[in-house]
C-alpha cells in the first residue's frame, strides 16, 4: 500500500514538474533563464517518473524508460547553477562558454545511448543485478557513472550556497532567501541519500531521495503561487542584503570609476602586461576586494574584461591609423603578451579578427 502511494506521488510530482517546464516556455517576454528553468524542470520530472517506475513491476516491461537517467542527473547540477546565477550575479549574462558546464552530461550520452540500443533482456538484467548488489563489470561502471553525477550535483549545490550565504541574515524570518537556503540544504541532503543508494544498491535510500525531491517540487509549485516571479524576488532580496554588507559603503564609487577611466585613457595603464587587480587597487587607494566588488557591481565586468576593453579600443585605433604596422606588434603595444590572447579578446569585443577589422576599416576609409 505504502509503495503504491509513493509511486503515485512520484508520478504526480513528475507530471507537475513537466507541467512547470511547459509553463516556463509560454510565459510572456520569455528569456534565457526561462528556457533554462524549463529544461531543469523537464529533467527533474523525468528523473521522478523513472524513480517511480523502479518501485513497480512495470519496470521490467518498460525498462527503456530508464534510458538517459545518467544524462538527466548530469544535467541537473549545471542547470540549477545557471538558474541561480542570475540571482547571485544580478544584471550579468550567463557565463561565456556554457558548453564547459555540460561536458559531463554530453559524455554521459555515450553509455546512455549504449543502454538504449541494448536488447530488452539485457536492460532488465542490468536493473535486476544493480539492485541485487552484484559486482559485475556493467554494474561497477554504472555505479561509477551515477556516483559521478551525484558528486557533481553536490559540488554545484555547495558552490551555490557559498555564493548565497554571504547575503544571508539568520535573524530575519520568512524571507525568500531563507527559503532558498533551506531548499539548497534539502537538495544536498537528498543527493547524499541518492549517492549512498547508488553505491549500496539500496532502493530504500533512493525512495527517500525521490520522496524529498517530490515534496520539494510540490512545495516549489505552491511557493510559485504564493510568490509569483520567485527568482525575481530572490534577486531583489539578494541585491538588497548584499548592498547592506557591501565593502563599498562610504566610498564614492562614481568618482573612483571616473578616475579609473581617466587613468586608463590618459596614462594608459593597460599597456603594462603585468598589471594586476592589486596594482590598480593600490593606485586608487582602495583594497583589491573593494575594487573587485566595484567592477562586478557597478560596471558588470571582471578585472581582465575591464582592462581588455581599453586595450582593444587602442588596438582598433592603431589598426586603422597605422596600416603599415604589423598586427602582432600592435598586440604587444597595447598590453597583450601573446598573439592568441589578443585575437581571442579582439574577436570577443568586436566580433571580427584584427585582420578582418583592419581590412574593413581601410575599405571604408578608401571609399570615403
Amino acid at each position: 500500500m505504502i509503495i503504491t502511494v509513493l509511486t503515485g506521488f512520484l508520478f504526480f510530482s513528475g507530471a507537475v514538474s513537466i507541467l512547470a517546464a511547459t509553463g516556463q516556455l509560454v510565459v510572456l517576454n520569455r528569456r534565457k533563464e526561462n528556457i533554462n528553468l524549463s529544461v531543469l524542470f523537464l529533467c527533474v520530472g523525468i528523473i521522478l517518473i523513472q524513480h517511480g517506475l523502479l518501485f513497480t513491476e512495470e519496470v521490467h516491461s518498460a525498462s527503456v524508460i530508464m534510458s538517459f537517467h545518467a544524462t538527466m542527473l548530469y544535467l541537473f547540477g549545471p542547470l540549477l547553477y545557471l538558474a541561480y546565477f542570475i540571482v547571485v550575479h544580478p544584471g550579468k549574462e550567463f557565463p561565456e562558454k556554457l558548453i564547459k558546464f555540460f561536458i559531463p552530461a554530453i559524455l554521459s550520452l555515450i553509455p546512455d545511448f549504449y543502454f538504449l540500443i541494448q536488447p530488452h533482456e539485457w536492460k532488465n538484467s542490468l536493473l535486476e543485478n544493480f539492485y541485487s548488489n552484484k559486482n559485475v563489470s556493467e554494474i561497477i561502471l554504472t555505479k561509477i557513472l551515477l556516483t559521478g553525477a551525484c558528486l557533481q550535483i553536490i559540488i554545484y549545490l555547495i558552490s551555490l550556497l557559498i555564493k548565497i550565504i554571504p547575503a544571508w541574515s539568520p535573524g530575519e524570518k520568512s524571507s525568500i532567501l531563507n527559503i532558498t537556503i533551506i531548499y539548497s540544504m534539502s537538495s544536498i541532503g537528498a543527493t547524499v541519500f541518492l549517492l549512498a543508494g547508488f553505491i549500496s544498491s539500496s532502493l530504500t535510500l533512493i525512495k527517500i531521495t525521490s520522496t524529498i525531491t517530490g515534496l520539494c517540487l510540490i512545495c516549489a509549485y505552491i511557493l510559485g503561487q504564493r510568490y509569483p516571479g520567485f527568482l525575481q524576488l530572490l534577486k531583489i532580496e539578494v541585491k538588497e542584503r548584499h548592498y547592506k554588507k557591501s565593502l563599498l559603503n562610504g566610498i564614492d564609487t562614481e568618482s573612483i570609476c571616473r578616475e579609473m577611466d581617466s587613468l586608463m585613457k590618459n596614462e594608459k595603464l593597460y599597456i603594462d602586461e603585468n598589471i594586476t587587480l592589486k596594482n590598480l587597487a593600490e593606485r586608487m587607494g582602495i583594497t583589491l576586494h573593494q575594487l573587485s566588488q566595484l567592477l562586478n557591481e557597478k560596471l558588470n565586468v571582471n578585472f581582465y574584461t575591464f582592462i581588455n576593453k581599453y586595450r582593444i579600443e587602442e588596438a582598433r585605433r592603431m589598426l586603422t591609423e597605422e596600416p603599415d604596422r604589423s598586427i602582432i606588434t600592435i598586440a604587444y603595444a597595447v598590453g597583450f603578451n601573446s598573439k592568441s590572447s589578443f585575437y581571442e579578446a579582439f574577436s570577443k569585443f568586436t566580433g571580427k579578427t584584427p585582420y578582418k577589422f583592419r581590412k574593413d576599416s581601410l575599405s571604408k576609409h578608401n571609399i570615403n
